[in-house]
């Protein structure tokens, strides 16, 4: 248990600390949220078989956001987050 805890404090994943790892995992989660409101707004307010619209920018919209995929999504939270790590070079 104690080595547990020491490799709590003190351990390392791809030179980055297990704190720094965490506050990415919850920084993507809040990210990951933040786009699935932004997305499910859209998609009510916007949405081209809800309500007929003329406008044709809206219609866009609507039909981009309804088309998002849940993986896209994922996809941009992760990558947002991708900036808070010190990951080694790409190979």
């Amino acid at each position: 248990m104690e080595d547990l805890y020491q490799y709590i404090l003190k351990g390392e994943i791809y030179g980055n600390h297990l704190l720094a790892w965490g506050v990415a995992v919850v920084g993507a989660l809040v990210v990951y949220a933040g786009l699935l409101f932004v997305r499910s707004t859209l998609v009510r307010r916007f949405d081209p078989q809800g309500n007929i619209t003329h406008n044709l920018p809206s219609r866009i919209i609507g039909t981009v956001a309804r088309a998002t995929q849940q993986f896209f999504v994922v996809a941009l939270a992760i990558g947002a987050i991708d900036y808070a790590l010190l990951l080694p070079a790409r190979v």
